[in-house]
């Protein structure tokens, strides 16, 4: 025995849209939209994938810390030794930005007491030296360093977290739906084979009366008990599907506090929706397939972390060389007579560093392109 459609076909036809829920769906029934809300908002996989969506955004604001700004006090003062009573205090306040790896910074420096001749460097007027500065790196940490592939690789991960919520809703989505007209489905079978034991009780009332008045043979009667207990099995044959659909359904169909919960066969559907006439053809539904499913997506933003990993690779095997300014200038009064101190000074500085041997960036390029750094 069949029904007009099989279970698969309508799980189906839901999937790819080919019909409509009826607009106002009977009182007590419960519907496919109530299955998918339930989905979203309690099912396990869903809660887990906007976690993970919430650690990337985490880690995304972790990444930008790389870019506060920091503050440095240090203070020294010698109490024994030729050069007693040295007081040092030095102060700065940084900031590093994404543009091209410069970083500036201001500070503050304060030096007092008896400083031998090589370091009287050390020493400022009474109110202290006033300084700021910048560095840009030219080759290594130039083009791209660790802290904005970390933070181009946050972002990237937190728009990966999004598509991944949106992944786990469309599989959740369509298992659910899948269990909702394979329960429906089954609440018909069972309407089926009752409907058809009530028609083989009554005929089995017919044959009675029949035997009883002498028009047949009680043979035909007996018969036909045969039949009815065939039906009546498979009638309970029905009902137990419905109880497993029921319970597969449950696991998708949650209360608030996300407990599994078995929809009752009172809240079956009357009938299944109506098959809308168009029907969208294989190619237009696998090219939308190809431009909204997540897949895709997370593929390609997977591929810009791997590009950002290798770019940061190749760069950290450059030598480095930064350019430095630094504009400082003393105020105050001098304890002593130190005429030098009163005018401002520019400074302008090149650091050359070239590594041995470049390990770690001809590793961090033959690593696989997810392996994480």
């Amino acid at each position: 025995m069949s029904l007009p459609f099989s279970s698969r076909s309508m799980i189906a036809l839901c999937m790819f849209g080919m019909f409509g829920l009826p607009a106002k769906a009977q009182a007590g029934a419960l519907s496919l939209e109530e299955v998918l809300q339930s989905v979203d908002s309690t099912f396990p996989s869903n809660i887990a994938a906007r976690a993970d969506r919430e650690a990337a955004k985490a880690e995304q604001l972790a990444a930008e810390g790389g870019f506060d700004t920091t503050w440095k006090t240090k203070g020294s003062w010698t109490a024994l030794g030729y050069y007693q009573d040295q007081l040092r205090v030095d102060s700065v306040i940084e900031r590093p930005t994404s543009l091209w790896g410069s970083s500036f910074f201001v500070g503050w420096r304060y030096g007092d007491g008896k400083f031998p001749s090589y370091y009287r460097n050390y020493e400022s007027l009474d109110a202290g030296e006033l300084r700021a500065g910048a560095n840009l790196p030219l080759l290594r940490n130039g083009s791209t360093d660790r802290r904005r592939t970390a933070l181009q690789r946050a972002e990237l991960g937190t728009e990966i977290g999004q598509l991944g919520v949106l992944q786990q809703r469309l599989e959740a989505q369509r298992a659910a739906a899948g269990r909702y007209w394979s329960w429906v489905a089954s609440g018909m079978r069972v309407q089926i084979a009752r409907d058809l034991l009530d028609v083989a009780q009554e005929r089995d009332k017919a044959l009675e009366r029949r035997v009883i008045s002498g028009e047949i043979a009680a043979v035909e009667r007996t018969e036909n008990a045969r039949g009815v207990e065939q039906r009546r099995s498979q009638f309970v044959l029905a009902e137990r599907g419905l109880q497993q659909s029921a319970i597969e359904l449950g696991l998708y169909l949650r209360t608030a506090e996300g407990q599994a919960m078995r929809p009752d066969a009172s809240r079956l559907p009357s009938d299944f929706p109506a098959v809308v006439e168009s029907e969208p053809s294989s190619a237009k539904l696998a090219q939308e397939a190809a431009q909204r499913r997540p897949e895709p997506q997370r593929l390609a933003l997977q591929r810009k972390q791997n590009a950002a990993d290798l770019a940061l690779a190749k760069n950290q095997m450059l030598p480095a060389l930064d350019l430095q300014l630094l504009v400082s200038k003393d105020v105050g009064h001098a304890r002593v007579d130190r005429p030098d101190l009163k005018d401002p000074v520019l400074e302008l500085g090149v650091v050359l560093e070239v590594p041995s041997r470049s390990r770690r960036g001809r590793t961090s390029s033959r690593l696989p392109r997810n392996h994480p750094e």
